[in-house]
């Protein structure tokens, strides 16, 4: 009897054991599936508030199996029950961060879509407005003084239209060369994105459309000084484009990025090339009007060497002459030219530079100072004062030759 009673006693132990046993594996191996849930959910979570909801949910868990902690120790050996589920919480707290991030920015850029749609229809305004008068002084009658008045009301509503692109080209640029794009995930695009009617690469792409075919038609109202603004306006655009032109494509581009990137891209370059040309040949006109035959020019180099090449011909001119003042009046045409339009009106809307370097513009600066040493004529007192003197001092000759004939 009593040999059952050992043998009944050892299985109850036996069995209690194996129960024990069973029941720390099942207790491991759901705390390993719980936490491959978490790092699912954290994982593929789109907002902060989710990221929230399961933080607390990882404190619940976390003091559910603390009584757990050795036989998960022993488990997980060499990693421990601290070490998981900090490094869970870490993992949280990372892509928490990047979320609120992101859902800040998407308020940016809804900020920026509406002031972007305001500015848009100003622009679209002011497009109507130029176009309109344009049409009227294609087919005006009026007087000398009435045509010089709307002549400048279309320059400034042209200048206006310029400067409120540039306006809506920066402020989109500026945020989103801010915007840290550079850990989003696939799946976290679309939370930036905003209606598609706003994309700004499809308006952007437009807003090049309607600048192209204004710029290659021919306009005999506007001065150099417009076409100074518009090929700087130009150059502000491609430069901005190139810093946040991979953002953009990333977010707004879909299976379209390739087609946007090249479109606007080759619109960009156009109008560069474009309003390059046409402000040059502007300058070519005002200097050829003011008389001044510089050699030909098309860039900032080739107008520094005809700038320089006149002011030496121009030198070698004025060390020749004598009594002739041709030199000094080429001079006195380019250096009006230089200081009263270049440097006073011309040179202040160039910050790039468009038109000349410092260097250049003081190298030009110097030849103009040696041209003028040069040039500058001998004042007509001088000259009556040396004729009088030789008409005395060969008079004093005569009276001396006649004393010592006598």
């Amino acid at each position: 009897m009593k040999k059952v009673s050992y043998l009944f006693l050892l299985y109850f132990i036996l069995s209690v054991k194996v129960q024990a046993q069973q029941s720390d594996y099942y207790v491991v191996e759901e705390f390993k599936s719980k936490i491959e849930q978490f790092k699912h959910h954290i994982d593929n979570a789109i907002t902060s508030k989710r990221l929230e909801h399961i933080e607390k949910e990882i404190d619940l868990f976390k003091d559910e199996y603390d009584s757990y902690q050795n036989i998960i120790d022993y488990a997980l050996y060499p990693s421990t029950f601290k070490e998981v589920i900090s490094n869970l919480t870490f993992t949280l707290l990372n892509n928490e961060n990047r979320l609120v991030l992101i859902e800040h920015q998407r308020e940016k850029l809804i900020q920026l879509s509406n002031r972007i749609t305001a500015q848009r229809t100003e622009i679209n305004k002011l497009y109507s407005i130029t176009d309109s008068l344009k049409t009227d002084l294609l087919t005006s009658n009026n007087n000398e003084k009435r045509l010089y008045e709307k002549i400048s009301y279309y320059r400034n509503s042209v200048k206006k239209r310029d400067n409120l692109i540039f306006q809506m080209i920066d402020s989109l640029f500026i945020i989103n060369e801010n915007i840290a794009f550079q850990n989003v995930k696939d799946g976290e695009i679309k939370s930036y994105s905003i209606a598609n009617s706003e994309n700004p690469l499809i308006w952007i792409d437009l807003l090049l459309e309607q600048i192209l075919a204004q710029t290659n038609q021919e306009n005999r109202w506007l001065d150099v000084q417009d076409y100074i603004r518009m090929y700087a306006l130009q150059l502000n655009l491609e430069e901005a484009w190139d810093k946040v032109a991979d953002n953009l494509l990333l977010v707004y581009g879909g299976d379209q990025k390739n087609i946007y990137e090249q479109s606007i891209k080759s619109s960009i370059e156009k109008w560069g090339v474009s309003s390059s040309k046409q402000m040059w040949l502007a300058i070519d006109r005002y200097i050829a009007n003011n008389n001044i035959n510089l050699d030909m020019f098309n860039t900032k180099e080739s107008f520094f060497i005809a700038l320089q090449d006149y002011i030496k011909s121009g030198s070698v001119l004025s060390e020749k002459e004598i009594l002739t003042t041709n030199g000094f009046v080429e001079y006195k045409k380019l250096n009006g030219f230089w200081d009263s339009t270049f440097k006073s009106e011309w040179i202040r809307l160039d910050d790039k530079p468009i038109l000349l370097t410092a260097a250049d513009i003081a190298k030009i600066d110097d030849s103009l100072i040696k041209w003028e040493s040069i040039s500058r004529p001998i004042h007509p007192m001088f000259i009556s004062v040396c004729t009088l003197m030789f008409v005395s001092l060969l008079g004093f000759i005569i009276v001396m030759i006649r004393g010592k004939s006598i």
